[in-house]
């Protein structure tokens, strides 16, 4: 009973912790720890600007079968902030912590390895139907406030492709489902600093309507491409070439115009 009691009471600490993705909060994971039935997290800012930060008791913790637990209690000290959840299980590798649309941790792991996911490749399907609960996955996952910004969206460009793995992994999305979360992430790409999407706010992104990616262009096989190319360059000429060329004459006008021309003229 004491030994049961003993191993009860150890600390299982995440060495390293480090999130797939981030939303761009400049807070950095500093320890992860479960123990007594708690999982505490202290993320350090890198200023003082931590103090500004209202935790919202809504605040959790979502483990690999995204069950949520829920914030115990949270507290401030300097720069760094302690927060304490409901104990994620004792097996758990990978979670995400979700406090505000601002300081959202999504994949935390240990970084003393690398962690890699099952990789679905992206299909469309056009007789696919997605239920609610995937659309507001997907839509939540898009990260609208993040990728509609230059800047941030250059440090969080490399990160994509792993975080959609996740995702694709963690809710069992389907190929057309992972299709879907890829082409919204493309979608608010920036396309210039004056970017439109940088001078509306968070709500006014949330309250645009929802992108639906259309079907991507059927691949031609080899003959297609092959044929069609030459198809579409004769159409080229044809089209560049003058219009206003001499219709040349047949062989009757020019006989007639030679016998005309060898008749001597009547005086």
């Amino acid at each position: 009973m004491n030994i049961l009691g003993i191993i009860m009471m150890q600390v299982i600490t995440m060495f390293q912790p480090e999130a797939i993705f981030e939303t761009g909060s400049g807070g950095s994971l500093d320890a992860v720890e479960t123990c007594c039935g708690e999982t505490s997290i202290r993320v350090r800012f890198p200023s003082e600007a931590a103090l500004l930060w209202d935790v919202p008791p809504t605040a959790y913790l979502s483990d690999e079968t995204d069950v949520h637990h829920p914030l115990l209690r949270s507290e401030a000290s300097g720069n760094d902030w302690l927060l304490v959840f409901e104990a994620l299980p004792p097996t758990t590798r990978v979670f995400d912590l979700v406090a505000d649309n601002a300081h959202r941790w999504i994949g935390i792991h240990s970084g003393i390895r690398s962690i890699h996911f099952p990789t679905v490749r992206p299909q469309f399907d056009e007789n696919a139907k997605i239920d609610d609960s995937i659309d507001r996955i997907i839509h939540n996952y898009c990260f609208e406030e993040v990728l509609s910004n230059d800047s941030l969206y250059a440090i969080a460009k490399a990160r994509l492709p792993q975080l959609r793995d996740y995702v694709v992994w963690k809710w069992k999305l389907s190929a057309h489902e992972a299709f879907v979360l890829r082409r919204n992430q493309e979608r608010y790409q920036p396309t210039s600093p004056s970017h439109a999407a940088n001078t509306l706010s968070h709500h006014e992104l949330s309250a645009t309507p929802r992108y639906v990616p259309a079907a991507p262009p059927k691949r031609k096989n080899f003959f297609q491409r092959l044929f069609g190319s030459s198809k579409k360059k004769k159409e080229k000429e044809q089209e560049a070439a003058p219009t206003n060329k001499p219709r040349p004459l047949s062989r009757f006008e020019q006989k007639m115009l030679q016998e005309n021309r060898t008749q001597p003229i009547k005086k």
